[in-house]
């Protein structure tokens, strides 16, 4: 499996994780984990949802690929989530925790809450597995600049 994340570090220590909540995890000291995409254009749409200002907005981006064996990531049953999952943080944070501490498989396919028959993948770094996984600098890239000039243009409505 081919996944993707963007980053302006070439590693997958997760120590983003104990910085700061994401939708499937709760940041603690300790708690380490690395949110991945399976198409890069759903990392971009991941990482512009939680830029607030323009200014927060990057000039470019990195993107990488990883190369992830088979048999070390499981996939959520969707059935866990109720039809409001998008809007309730706390269900998913806490199916992220209990998937972390279990420590039963290197990595979880989660659905997108922006593009829910997308998928991410939330990885355990603190596995040894993860030494099996291959980090691959795809390229940098500058950002499309009508981007956040669509969402803030007054002749298309608000998304």
């Amino acid at each position: 499996m081919i996944l993707y994340r963007v980053s302006n570090h070439a590693e997958l220590t997760g120590l983003g994780g104990e910085l700061a909540d994401g939708r499937w995890h709760t940041c603690q000291p300790g708690k380490r984990i690395v949110y991945l995409s399976d198409h890069p254009a759903l990392c971009i749409l991941e990482m512009i949802v939680h830029v607030n200002e323009e200014d927060e907005f990057p000039k470019s981006f990195q993107l990488f690929s990883v190369d992830v064996p088979d048999g070390l990531v499981d996939t959520l049953d969707d059935g866990l989530l109720p039809d409001t999952w998008q809007d309730r943080s706390e269900i998913t944070q806490k199916l992220g925790n209990d998937w972390l501490s279990g420590r039963r498989s290197l990595g979880l396919l989660v659905p997108s809450a922006v593009v829910p028959i997308a998928r991410n993948c939330i990885l355990n770094p603190l596995l040894p597995e993860i030494d099996r996984l291959r980090l691959r600098l795809v390229g940098r890239f500058p950002f499309d600049s009508r981007i956040l000039r669509r969402t803030k243009d007054s002749r298309y409505p608000p998304l």
